[in-house]
């Protein structure tokens, strides 16, 4: 009865990651050991870093979907916080539904930062003033 309920307790979650090597197969070995079943893998983007990690400028993101029991997703965040090669990683728990297929993630694409458009401020228009003109208010202004 209690591994029927696991077994519908099942969810699904969203691995994003930094690594520090390309071809380091560390966060996949995690998921086997722990039998979470990958639903979906991304593509491998090596990326700047807004700001440095551990004095590192570069690092390669990925994401996995998996399913996992909740009981030990606690366990398994322990396990990626104790590797050296994971810079950082977000987890996500994903809407599930049996048969529906995942909206996936948009991999990051390298392409550059588009400004936002500026937005043109009219300002009313004022006539222009005469000397004569600027003279007399200059002369309001002071009395």
């Amino acid at each position: 009865m209690n591994n029927e309920n696991s077994e519908k307790e099942v969810r699904k979650y969203e691995l994003g990651f930094l690594l520090l090597e390309e071809d380091s197969p560390i966060v996949k070995n995690l998921l086997e050991k722990r039998n979470f079943s990958i639903t979906e893998e991304g593509e491998i983007v090596k990326v700047n870093l807004a700001y440095p990690i551990k004095k590192i400028q570069s690092a390669f993101f990925n994401f996995i979907q998996f399913l996992a029991n909740p009981a030990e997703i606690i366990e398994f965040q322990k396990d990626l916080k104790g590797e050296q090669t994971i810079l950082r990683f977000i987890l996500l728990n994903l809407p599930f539904k049996e048969g529906q297929q995942s909206g996936g993630v948009a991999v990051l694409k390298s392409r550059g930062r588009q400004p936002f458009p500026k937005k043109e401020v009219k300002k009313p228009f004022e006539p222009v003033l005469t000397n004569e003109a600027l003279e007399k208010k200059i002369e309001e202004i002071l009395q």
